[in-house]
């Protein structure tokens, strides 16, 4: 992920040349037009995916590359927002371009930079000398400038990966993350204090900062990143602190004792007379308990079954990557108790007990036994 995002940042800035120098680019949302020129205004506003439009009639502006293009949706009335915009094109395997200067080209993303160059009859600025190339390129990856020190070990560094040496510790460097995290802050609205009503401060956010800059630093996957946003993992999880020492080491604490008590069952022909239930905490959202861990949230959890009437080998059901959502043989807590109940030898439809004067069942009205865990 860093190598891939600091190429695109880099060749989003040289594509610059290719364009009009009175033209502004956003290389992190959209294209902003020409500078001092006024955009005009369409009388369809956009919301989210979908357009509202204060009258049937209301007609949308004209398209242009760097507008998005409202279409009239006649199935429901409504408008559909389309756009050129990159991000929303399907991925596809783009071929190399071919270009007249192939001595240039150092490696493939050079020749995607090149070809819309020699297409308007530019050429590349000359190659920077060293001491210059490691100020914009610290610059652009720690947004600090080299020490001394650091510029000469650079010029004076004879070998043939001197520049690969070079990235390599930029981007192993805590200070890539402190900087690169700024945009995705920037994005998500980070502050420190709320900036309204007496500018209070948030005590515990700067986890959240804390975590975008550590992920950045790990070269953590785009998606898993979202991912772990949208469940709110942040690496605490259910131990809420320090998530790898505490599931490293209590892992086994659990683990072991319950190998030792099915084994000792079995030992003493006890094993298909005795249910035995163990169950994962319920899944968790981002709002932490004390600044750390998740809030439970019954979305996605696990539950393993052994002993009497259990079918034994049966995994039944799947939740996503992360454990947020169920996403396969989806069953809910109510259909568990009824399999826990029958397992017992007890009905769930029959079973009730006494709560506040009336009787209750324990699935309410609810429930179905899982019939692949039954042996």
């Amino acid at each position: 992920m860093k190598k891939k995002l600091y190429l695109a940042v880099m060749c989003a800035l040289v594509g610059l040349v290719a364009e009009k120098s009175a033209t502004a680019v956003d290389t992190f949302n959209n294209p902003v037009g020409e500078i001092g020129v006024k955009q005009q205004q369409n009388p369809v506003a956009a919301t989210g995916s979908q357009a509202v439009t204060p009258s049937i009639e209301a007609t949308a502006a004209p398209a242009s590359p760097t507008v998005p293009v409202v279409a009239e949706n006649k199935t429901d009335s409504q408008q559909a927002v389309k756009t050129t915009l990159w991000s929303y094109q399907p991925v596809k395997v783009l071929i190399q371009p071919t270009v007249n200067n192939q001595n240039w080209v150092k490696t493939p993303i050079d020749a995607f930079v090149l070809a819309p160059l020699e297409s308007k009859g530019l050429a590349p600025s000359p190659e920077a000398d060293r001491a210059a190339f490691i100020r914009r390129a610290t610059i652009d990856a720690w947004g600090l400038i080299p020490t001394p020190e650091e510029v000469k070990n650079f010029v004076n560094d004879t070998s043939s990966d001197a520049y690969e040496k070079f990235t390599d510790r930029l981007l192993a460097s805590p200070k890539y993350g402190e900087r690169q995290a700024r945009r995705w802050l920037d994005l998500a609205r980070y502050a420190d204090s709320n900036g309204f009503d007496n500018d209070e401060t948030r005590p515990n956010l700067w986890r959240y900062r804390d975590y975008v800059v550590s992920s950045f630093n790990q070269d953590k996957p785009y998606d898993r990143f979202i991912k772990e946003q949208l469940v709110g993992e942040n690496r605490d999880w259910d131990a809420h602190n320090r998530w790898d020492e505490n599931h490293g080491k209590h892992t086994k604490t659990v683990d072991k004792p319950i190998a030792g008590l099915l084994a000792d069952l079995k030992e003493r022909g006890l094993l298909d007379s005795t249910l035995i239930v163990w169950t994962s905490e319920f899944g968790r959202t981002s709002y932490g308990q004390s600044g750390n861990g998740r809030d439970h949230n019954p979305w996605g959890y696990t539950q393993w079954l052994a002993g009497g009437g259990v079918k034994a080998g049966t995994t039944f059901g799947q939740t996503d990557e992360v454990g947020l959502q169920a996403v396969g043989e989806k069953v809910d807590t109510y259909d568990l108790h009824a399999t826990v109940l029958q397992l017992l030898e007890l009905d769930h439809l029959k079973t009730t007990f006494q709560l506040n004067g009336r009787s209750e069942r324990p699935t309410i009205v609810y429930g179905k036994v899982i019939k692949e865990l039954i042996a």
